[in-house]
């Protein structure tokens, strides 16, 4: 996409492209993503907020924008509970698979949002480069394999027919929701809840009762 100059309109957008129109969580996943892109080390995409300006998004813009949500609170709930922000190939903790199905279940939170107001994204793709990313550092061969691992972890917990979990991940899609919607447009009803040590225990919650706590 070629980004708009000052004072002009924004160039066509691309194939499935949406109106932002009655979209309050899309439009501020979109905003937070832009801003979260910078310091996932994510490829930012200059035109976004001109076209969020305009009220205009398209399908790719969504699904990045979710995929820097994934990243950014997955890092900040580690960094809450004192764990490392990246996964070192040299000293992988046993419980990253464990880590990374926090993130899918986050990125599940995003999807069904997404879904309500009319933005339906791949969950699969949208999965498998999610967890790529967590694993940018490993070469490709490894990276593979822990991603496979990372899924089924993933599936294995989120079909569990156990209250807790079902509890625990109702409880973890609210919070994605303040969380992006109290970052993009600072609404003074939502500005009183602290997220990140929220989800530093929802965290900390799927470790233990996963772990058998």
């Amino acid at each position: 996409m070629t980004p708009p100059q000052a004072g002009q309109s924004p160039s066509p957008m691309p194939e499935q492209s949406f109106n932002l129109q009655g979209k309050p969580f899309v439009r501020a996943l979109l905003a937070c993503g832009h801003a979260w892109a910078l310091e996932n080390e994510a490829v930012e995409d200059a035109a976004l907020l001109q076209y969020i300006a305009a009220g205009e998004a398209s399908l790719d813009q969504a699904a990045a924008a979710a995929i820097n949500a994934v990243h950014h609170i997955t890092y900040a709930s580690l960094n809450n509970i004192g764990r490392r922000r990246q996964v070192d190939p040299q000293a992988v903790p046993e419980d990253i698979n464990l880590v990374v199905a926090y993130g899918l279940f986050l990125l599940a939170g995003m999807h069904s949002e997404l879904k309500a107001e009319g933005v339906t994204l791949d969950f699969r793709e949208l999965g498998v480069t999610a967890v790529r990313g967590f694993y940018h550092q490993f070469p490709e061969e490894e990276r593979i394999n822990r991603l496979v691992e990372a899924i089924e972890t993933f599936q294995a917990i989120a079909t569990s027919s156990a209250e807790i979990i079902q509890q625990w991940h109702e409880n973890l899609v609210k919070l994605v929701r303040i969380y992006v919607i109290q970052t993009a447009t600072h609404n003074e009803q939502l500005e009183h809840v602290q997220c990140i040590p929220l989800f530093g225990s929802m965290l900390s919650g799927l470790l233990g009762v996963a772990a058998g706590d």
